[in-house]
């Protein structure tokens, strides 16, 4: 009898039908009638409900690090998960039901309901809930304005993330903070395995020669972003700039294996040189300037090897001259260039450039183009410049500047408390002010290419035909600025004859 108890208890465990007719089982000293004992199993536990949905879809949207090893489940991420009860009612399906208790009240009033079809609902549509939930696999792109956009579409690199957080009650009034590097780490470790971290570097500034660059690591974005914003405000760096736009001089830096060449430009011509260069040069306040990568193009390379040229200037001011700089491999020239030149460089450079306040200067990056890499060949170049006062007092003579803009009429820029005479200066003493301040480096310009019209004997014939009014045009042009209109130089001796009309 304990042999039939316990296979009673046992079946009983399963899902299963008992059917109880009139026999006798003996338990706890009470007799029961059971007759005529049969079982009928039910297969009510299946793979698709024996797990929740959460198992399932991650069952075909995620892989084992063993299958990612092996090269499995590539596509497995762009696979969506989706909600397939998204805009169903329970108690409510294809055939409309009246379920008491579920979809309406078990009693209405003193009416007990009774389960009953309902006429179909036209409002209610299984189309809908179909479309409804395939809507939910669309990639929905995040659109941003013009203004928030970095450097390409929605990436953060290029991207303001605001100013450096408060420190002591102290605000970061008027800076603004560009995102020039995010990028994932894997890192291995013996504890932990493979984990992933984030590394971002940013340049912050106020656009009026006040700027710096951090470094930030963090295992998540925000977190990176977050240090080293906050980094790069407690690293701050002052730059003066050269009539508010450009640079001093050309110069040459360089980290790593990273090259850049930064040229000095005139007023309007903006910033030419690579993107984390742009942003640099915005952060500082620099708007016209050129510069060259060559070599590596990591991006940190290229800001600090910008950042070392601009503080190889003794004074620790924007470019009075031109200069070279490195940093690692990464190497850098800096050009000087006029008020409206712009920024003609790296665009790590012009990031720095703009936070400083420097508008006109080119840069040449040569080497390795490591991003941070330059941005810090970069900075090493400012903060190494010379001013033009410095420079004359080094070298005992007047330092004069001719501009293309002043028919190169001689200016005197800086002049030395003691000047040596000409009996005093070597022979072989360097005199040449761009030699002098590359440290003796001269940068490699490729030969322009006539074009294929001046090969011609035609061109020969045309030169010799307009050589005569070559110019005219100039001379239009002066006598429109200081007369007002074109007029003969003997308009003024005999006011009686017509104005002589420009033909």
């Amino acid at each position: 009898m304990a042999l039939k108890l316990f296979s009673l208890k046992h079946l009983i465990k399963k899902p299963v039908n008992i059917l109880f007719n009139q026999g006798s089982i003996y338990q706890n000293n009470v007799v029961h009638n059971l007759k005529n004992f049969s079982t009928s199993s039910i297969a009510c536990v299946n793979f698709f409900n024996k797990l929740p949905a959460e198992k399932l879809w991650k069952s075909v949207t995620s892989v084992s690090n063993a299958g990612a090893k092996k090269g499995r489940g590539k596509g497995a991420g762009r696979i969506r998960i989706r909600d397939l009860n998204r805009g169903q009612v329970i108690g409510v399906g294809k055939v409309n039901m009246l379920w008491p208790g579920l979809s309406a009240p078990v009693i209405r009033g003193r009416e007990l309901l009774k389960q009953q079809r309902l006429p179909d609902d036209p409002e209610r549509q299984m189309e809908k809930l179909i479309k409804l939930r395939d809507s939910m696999t669309k990639f929905r792109r995040i659109k941003l304005s013009s203004i928030e956009r970095g450097w390409s579409g929605t990436r953060m690199p290029g991207r303001s993330i605001g100013p450096p957080d408060p420190v002591a009650d102290e605000e970061f009034t008027g800076f603004d903070t560009k995102v020039l590097q995010l990028r994932s780490l894997l890192i291995m470790k013996g504890t932990l395995g493979r984990t992933r971290n984030y590394q971002a570097m940013v340049v912050t500034g106020n656009g009026q020669g006040l700027a710096g660059f951090g470094l930030g690591r963090a295992k998540e974005a925000p977190a990176a972003l977050r240090k080293a914003k906050n980094r790069a405000g407690k690293k701050l760096m002052h730059f003066d700039i050269y009539n508010g736009h450009t640079i001093f001089h050309d110069f040459f830096t360089a980290f790593g294996k990273t090259k850049i060449y930064v040229e000095k430009k005139n007023e309007g011509f903006g910033l030419s040189c690579h993107r984390a260069i742009k942003e640099i040069c915005q952060a500082i306040g620099i708007k016209d300037l050129r510069a060259k990568v060559e070599g590596s193009h990591n991006l940190q390379h290229i800001v600090k090897a910008f950042f070392i040229g601009l503080l190889q200037q003794v004074s620790v001011t924007l470019i009075f001259h031109d200069f070279f700089t490195a940093f690692g491999k990464t190497k850098i020239y800096v050009e000087k260039k006029n008020e409206g030149f712009g920024l003609s460089c790296h665009r790590a450079i012009k990031e720095i450039c703009q936070a400083i306040g420097i508008k006109d200067l080119r840069a040449k990056v040569e080497g390795s183009h490591n991003l941070q890499h330059i941005v810090k060949a970069f900075f090493i170049g400012l903060l190494q410049q010379r001013t033009h006062q410095q420079l004359a007092e080094e070298k005992k003579l007047h330092l004069v500047e001719y501009k293309a803009e002043n028919e190169y009429y001689p200016t005197v820029v800086a002049s030395p408390s003691v000047v040596r005479t000409k009996d005093e200066i070597p022979k072989d003493e360097t005199l040449d002010f761009i030699q002098y301040v590359m440290n003796d480096k001269v940068v490699l310009k490729k030969k322009k290419f006539p074009r294929f019209y001046e090969t011609m004997p035609h061109y020969d014939i045309y030169l010799k035909k307009y050589e005569r009014y070559r110019n005219h045009e100039k001379i239009r042009l002066n006598l429109k600025i200081e007369n007002g209109e074109v007029k003969s130089f003997l308009n003024y001796k005999y006011p009686e004859e017509n104005d002589v009309k420009e033909t």
